[in-house]
């Protein structure tokens, strides 16, 4: 299985951004695709669905990379543990 690799920050109005490494939107290009979400399950959201669109491919896994200092939310915030909430905050 393939891993892209997605590296996060944050953007304008507490959005966040994610530059995916390795992926061309079309020839000629700078390398890298960029996409953004309001929080961290949309990203990964549109992430994926960039990646799906680029490649055809479906069956494959992403590493997103965030700074500390990048003020991360979640919906499934409940789910993120303690650290990561202190952290985040």
């Amino acid at each position: 299985m393939k891993t892209y690799k997605a590296k996060v920050i944050a953007g304008e109005d507490g959005w966040l951004v994610a530059e995916v490494a390795g992926l061309r939107a079309f020839s000629g290009a700078k390398a890298g695709v960029v996409t953004q979400g309001r929080d961290l399950d949309e990203l990964g959201f549109m992430i994926r669905d960039a990646v799906e669109s680029l490649t055809d491919q479906t069956d494959f896994a992403i590493q997103m990379t965030v700074p500390a200092a990048v003020l991360v939310r979640s919906r499934r915030r409940a789910l993120l543990t303690k650290a990561t909430r202190t952290r985040a905050a």
